[in-house]
């Protein structure tokens, strides 16, 4: 297994648990969000299933950032909690991950994310 694949699931394993969620629980948590911020889809971010971040956790394979960044915002922690302090200052993964975007549509998604995290809190409500 990968060692940055066995950072993210181990790092994904124990927030999740720590929210007291289960992995169809983190589904349906990062369905509701897709639901009421449709925009999100336009982002390429889509709800996943727990099939999904079972594979995630076990380290199967690596979410895409777009749902690395729903991860981070239904389990209100930061990005950065999940990626390897060895590869959060190597400047080309970075670059890698931001080709998906165009650079308007990196800030389009970048101000939409902030105004998100103001409505973050709805969820627990729910």
């Amino acid at each position: 297994m990968n060692n940055n694949l066995n950072f993210f699931g181990n790092n994904l394993k124990k927030i999740r648990k720590r929210r007291k969620l289960n992995q169809s629980e983190l589904a349906n948590k990062m369905k509701i969000l897709c639901d009421k911020y449709p925009k999100l889809n336009t982002y390429g971010i889509s709800p996943v299933n727990a099939s999904s971040i079972n594979r995630w956790e076990n380290g199967e394979n690596f979410p895409g950032i777009n749902n690395v960044i729903l991860l981070a915002l239904v389990l209100k922690v930061n990005i950065n909690d999940f990626i390897p302090k060895s590869l959060i200052f190597d400047k080309n993964i970075l670059k890698e991950e931001k080709l998906n975007f165009s650079e308007e549509e990196f800030e389009l998604l970048i101000k939409l994310l902030n105004k998100l995290k103001i409505s973050i809190k709805e969820l627990e409500m729910n």
